[in-house]
This record gives C-alpha cells, sequence and structure tokens, in this order.
C-alpha cells in the first residue's frame, strides 16, 4: 500500500515538473520573441549596438529563422560615423549618362559624375539609411528605399522629390528596381507578424505616382533581393528562407521555385542579378557559394566557388555589362571576379578591411565598391582579364628578357634569341644561338646574355647582331647587368667582374660567397647569395653594405625603375628596401608558392610579382597591400612586365604569354 502511495507521490511529482518545465519554456520562448520585437524596433532607429546585444540574449533554437533574419539584419553595415562622409549602403549607375548615385546612413542620396567623381547633386528627404536605389532606363529619374519605411522618386536633373510611398510599408525596404520598360517598380520588404513570425513579400508600384498595383507574398521567408528579366514580364525574388522564386507578371503567377532548405546548414539568398541577355541568374547565398540558375526554368547551371574560395557569406554580387564576368564579394571584404564560362576566377580585389556592403560596375571596365571600413573603391580591372598572345612562344621553362622599349628577347625552342616589340606584336630581330639565358638590356640597346660555359655575349639589338664577346668567368655566368654609364657587370664563379661595352675587362673582385643575381642602377650594384643581398659602389667597385634579409633564400633582386627601391624576391614574399638608407619598407606577402618574376610601375606605385601558385599579384607599394590578383593561369607565372601605362606581359612556365590590359 505504501508502495503505491509512493508511486503515486512520484508520479505526481514528475508530471508536475514535466507540466512546470513546459510553463518555463513556454514563457523564455515568448520573453525570445519579445526580445525580438525589440531588436527590430533598435534597428529600425538604426541603434546596431544595442540591437545586438539584446540579440545575443536570444535563444536561436527558439526562433531560429526570425533570428537569422534579423541578425543577418543587424550585420548588414548599418554604422554611424563620427564624421561628415557617410557610409555607403547601395549603389546605382547609369553608363549611357555617366551618373552614379550612392546612399548611406546619413539618410542622403548623392548624384556623381563618374569622370571625375564630383559630387553633383544630394537629395534629402529620408529619415532612414538609404538601403537601395535604382535609376528608371532613361536615366531621368531615381528610385529610393530606406529604412524609413518609405519609397520615393526623384528628378535627376532638378533634385525634385516627385512622388513618396510612406503607407504601403510597415518595415524598411530592402530593395528596389524599374521595370525595363520603366512604368513598374518592384519593391521587396518584410514585415512582423502577430506570432512573431517574419513575412517577406515584394510590391508592384506605378512608377508616375508609386501607387501600389499588387503585391506577392513569399510563404513568410523573408525577402533580400528582385530583379526583373530584362525583356519579358518576369521577376526573380531571392529570401533569407532559402528559396528562389521566378514569377510571371502582372498576375505573379509562380514559374519555379529554387529550394535550397537544407535542416543541417543555412542557405539564405542575398543578392541577385541577371545578364542582360536574360538568360542567367546568379545568386549569393550563405553557404559561400554563388548560385547560377536559368532565368526561364529556375534549373541550377552551376555553383561558384565548389572549393569554399569565399571564407563568408556571399552578400553582393553584379554581372558584367557583356555578362561574361561576375563581380562577387562576401563578408570578408575581398571582390572576386568570375569568368562565367569557364567558372574560374580570374582575378581578386583586396584592399577593404570589412564587409563590403554595396558594389557595381560603372563602366566596361570600373568596379565601385563600398564597405562597413567607412571608405569607398574604384577599381581599374582587365576588361579581357588574361589574354593568351600570339606574338611568341618559347622553350618551357626558359626565362625572357624585358627591355625598357617594351622589347621581349625570346629563347625559341632550337636555341635562337628573337626580340620581338610587346606594344606592336611584331618581330623586330633574329640573334644567334645561345645556350642557357641570362640577359640584360643597356640603354643603347646592347644586350648582354650569359651562357653555361661562361661565355658572356654582347648584342646589337638594332642591327640584330653580335658585338662581341667577354671572356674571363671560368664557370657558369648566373647574372648580368648594365650599369647606368654603359659598363658591364657579371657574376659567377665566385667573381664580379666589370667590362666595357667592347669586352675589355675593367676591374674585378674574389667574393666570399657564391652569387646568385646581379642587378644595377646609378652609383649602385647589388648582388645576391642564397641569404644576403650586397651592395657595391658603382664608381670605387667596394662593397658598402649587406642586407641579411628575413626570409629564406633569394630568388631575384630588383631595382625600380627611379632607383627608390630595392626589391628582393625570396621564397614566397618580396621584401622592399629603401635605397636611402637601406631600411625595409614593407614585406609583401600573399603568394602560396615561391617564385622571382617581378616588376616596378615607372612612377614606382606598384609592383607586379609572378609565383608557382600560379597567379599575378599587383602590390600597392605605398601601403603594401596586394591590391589584385590574377588567376586563371594553368602554369607558374615565370616573368612579368608593365608595359606602358596600361598593360601587363606575363610568361608561364611552360613558354606562353599573356596579356592583361588595365584602364587606368
Amino acid at each position: 500500500m505504501k508502495k503505491n502511495s509512493l508511486l503515486r507521490v512520484l508520479g505526481f511529482w514528475c508530471l508536475s515538473l514535466s507540466a512546470f518545465t513546459q510553463v518555463r519554456i513556454s514563457l523564455e520562448k515568448e520573453l525570445d520573441y519579445s526580445r525580438l520585437a525589440t531588436v527590430e524596433a533598435l534597428l529600425q532607429i538604426e541603434r546596431v549596438a544595442e540591437a545586438q546585444q539584446v540579440l545575443n540574449k536570444i535563444n536561436p533554437a527558439s526562433c531560429e529563422l526570425e533570428h537569422r533574419f534579423l541578425r543577418s539584419m543587424a550585420d548588414q553595415g548599418v554604422l554611424l560615423l563620427d564624421t561628415v562622409n557617410s557610409l555607403i549602403q547601395t549603389i546605382t549607375s547609369h553608363s549611357p549618362t555617366g551618373l552614379l548615385a550612392v546612399g548611406g546612413v546619413d539618410k542622403n542620396i548623392y548624384l556623381i559624375r563618374i569622370s571625375d567623381w564630383s559630387i553633383i547633386r544630394v537629395f534629402a528627404g529620408h529619415t532612414g539609411s538609404i538601403t537601395t536605389l535604382d535609376f528608371s532606363p532613361d536615366g531621368k529619374l531615381i528610385v529610393s528605399g530606406s529604412r524609413d519605411k518609405s519609397v520615393k522618386m526623384w528628378n535627376v536633373l532638378t533634385g525634385e522629390l516627385i512622388a513618396n510611398n510612406n503607407t504601403d510599408f510597415n518595415q524598411g525596404i530592402y530593395q528596389v528596381k524599374f521595370a525595363p520598360d520603366g512604368t513598374q517598380i518592384g519593391v521587396v520588404s518584410w514585415e512582423l507578424l502577430p506570432q512573431y513570425g517574419v513575412n517577406g513579400f515584394a510590391v508592384l508600384l506605378r512608377s508616375e505616382n508609386l501607387a501600389k498595383i499588387s503585391k506577392q507574398n513569399m510563404d513568410q521567408h523573408p525577402a533580400a533581393g528582385f530583379v526583373f528579366h530584362p525583356s519579358e514580364r518576369l521577376c526573380f525574388i531571392s529570401t533569407w528562407g532559402e528559396i528562389i522564386y521566378g514569377f510571371s507578371l502582372p498576375d505573379w503567377k509562380l514559374l519555379w521555385k529554387y529550394d535550397l532548405s537544407d535542416p543541417a546548414e543555412y542557405n539564405a539568398f542575398y543578392a541577385i542579378d541577371i545578364t542582360q541577355d536574360g538568360t542567367t541568374l546568379a545568386v549569393g547565398s550563405a553557404d559561400h557559394k554563388v548560385h547560377l540558375l536559368e532565368s526561364k526554368s529556375g534549373r541550377l547551371i552551376d555553383k561558384l566557388a565548389k572549393n569554399a574560395i569565399f571564407s563568408r557569406p556571399v552578400k553582393t554580387l553584379d554581372f558584367h555589362p557583356n555578362g561574361k564576368r561576375l563581380a562577387v564579394s562576401g563578408e570578408d571584404g575581398i571582390v572576386s571576379i568570375w569568368d562565367i564560362d569557364t567558372k574560374e576566377v580570374v582575378a581578386k580585389l583586396a584592399g577593404h578591411t570589412s564587409t563590403i556592403n554595396a558594389l557595381q560596375w560603372v563602366d566596361d571596365s570600373k568596379i565601385l565598391t563600398a564597405s562597413q571600413d567607412t571608405t569607398m573603391r574604384t577599381w581599374d580591372v582587365v576588361n579581357s582579364f588574361l589574354q593568351e598572345t600570339d606574338i611568341c612562344s618559347f622553350g618551357p621553362w626558359q626565362l625572357p628578357v624585358w627591355t625598357k622599349k617594351s622589347w621581349l628577347i625570346a629563347p625559341c625552342s632550337d636555341e635562337k634569341l628573337s626580340v620581338y616589340d610587346l606594344v606592336s606584336g611584331k618581330e623586330v630581330s633574329e640573334l644567334g644561338k645561345v645556350k642557357g639565358l641570362c640577359g640584360s638590356v643597356s640603354k643603347d640597346d646592347k644586350l648582354a646574355t650569359a651562357d653555361f660555359n661562361g661565355i658572356v655575349s654582347i648584342w646589337d639589338l638594332k642591327k640584330g647582331s653580335r658585338v662581341t664577346e667577354c671572356k674571363g668567368h671560368t664557370a657558369r655566368v648566373d647574372g648580368v647587368a648594365w650599369t647606368s654609364d654603359g659598363r658591364l657587370v657579371t657574376v659567377g664563379d665566385k667573381t664580379l667582374r666589370m667590362w666595357n661595352d667592347e669586352g675589355k675587362s675593367l676591374d674585378s673582385l674574389l667574393l666570399d660567397y657564391a652569387p646568385f643575381r646581379v642587378v644595377s642602377f646609378d652609383k649602385y650594384i647589388a648582388v645576391s647569395n642564397p641569404k644576403q643581398v650586397v651592395i657595391y659602389d658603382t664608381q670605387k667597385f667596394m662593397e658598402i653594405k649587406r642586407i641579411d634579409v628575413k626570409g629564406n633564400g633569394i630568388q631575384e633582386i630588383l631595382f625600380s625603375p627611379r632607383g627608390s627601391f630595392l626589391c628582393i624576391y625570396t621564397n614566397k614574399n618580396i621584401e622592399v628596401y629603401r635605397t636611402e638608407n637601406w631600411a625595409l619598407a614593407s614585406i609583401l606577402s600573399g603568394h602560396e608558392l615561391s617564385g622571382y618574376a617581378m616588376d616596378v610601375s615607372e612612377d614606382e606605385k606598384y609592383l607586379i610579382s609572378g609565383s608557382n601558385d600560379q597567379t599575378l599579384r599587383i602590390w600597392d607599394l605605398t601601403n603594401g597591400i596586394n591590391s589584385l590578383t590574377f588567376h586563371g593561369f594553368n602554369k607558374g607565372v615565370y616573368g612579368c612586365k608593365f608595359v606602358g601605362e596600361k598593360r601587363i606581359i606575363a610568361s608561364t612556365s611552360e613558354g606562353k604569354l599573356f596579356r592583361l590590359n588595365l584602364n587606368k
């Protein structure tokens, strides 16, 4: 009897505990939903830091979708600055008029002339930060969306506010887009439902007065992006609910639904864009990929970044006007340029230190980006990126010699040397045979080459003939260089030798190390061994300085064109020293494998470097930042050269040349 009573007591206690637990869970969930409402209210008045603090108190499991949505919203880059400059959150351009519009947290819209980047007009009227902008097809109007829950229309010429809709939206606006014919505007926004859910929706507005035509809900999936088909009455919407929709208009008939819902992985979709021919959609997602879809069917074509090249969710993207390139950025602050045909990255733009809020191709060659680091950057990128040339080809692992006249001396497979003009692509002359090659060209177009048997030859490039030979080295010559006054310096067999341009020996030094490379500028000669660079006075022909490098294994050395810097390629890194005091200025780090190909622009602002990691990088010498990386080589980059102001020529280990046309 006592046992049964005890069991009844224990049963009652368990039931009571269970009921209490359920009540507690219910109360905690209600509290979390209340906190979500608080977060939403704080974000509306742009008190982001407070909103993030409240979000940190919420259990994501109790309201997973809503939590993700508001967390993404809080992390989007609403940041008030202490300066008069605004943090930019949206960019739109209109190429035919050469105009650009940007908007940000200071609630103003700035109209910018692309040719000189000058602000020509400011549109003021929103009471919240600007989240989205778009030009009308004729460039005469701008439509704007804001966190103040309104959509506004502006006259580009006069700056006049033409129309305003602040009644059909109870939350901030995420995207506005003009229809191709300019008669309608598509808008995506969201709202909190009574049960604390989130409903995303799209609205069609009349462009003449911003009056609502129709509304389409997204099955409680927060809408993130909207785009019209360029020639047909279709539209496409990306959502944070892991679904992309295709609709026909004006009846909002569902054409297809691309559903990536996965309980194990959050795959929210963010930015969406479409090619000008309307065939292909690109959508960035939280799964660190860009999804390429057929616009008419929603069929997946491919996923970019299969190897997780994006370290963060993809938030912004934009197709090049020709549809062949796609600029993509995630939260890592790096813009990747993709070749749509090959599905390969052909360039990377690095320089921002935080999430990129917006990016836009402003013409065929320029990209404008705006970041949470409070800066806007313009990028002069390559139209065709890597373009293999038919100028010439040469033997594998052969190193060409580049001249200051934009000539290339290429060692061909039959051991003959041919001189090519890199600008015209024509052969200038053909020289004799050389076994092995290191070379240097003087100011008066004399070429010095060295072969494996220790013979140094001097060639007249204008005549295309050998002038003389320099004999004195007893073993292989590893480096040759012309001084500014026309003397020739050579290194090999532990000696440093000086010659005149007629091949007469002038002087020699016995070295206490094995020399590898030699370069010269003005009053300096620099000779490298695996661990040091030794500096000599050109006139006195004596040692004046030894530089112990930071890295391991010196591969190549180079004086900049004006002699301000000595650049030393050490395995994966490039060490840059100032010649005025031989102090270390910067270490350029980023290559994944060793290399020795490098060159410095005539103005000494940029350095290019090639590596066995099959990339070519452009470095800003003023700050040491890797501002641009070219991918797409199928072999290691063996040589590189600035050709004028707008061209780079690069060679690979298999003997192919590539042209990179820069639009500075």
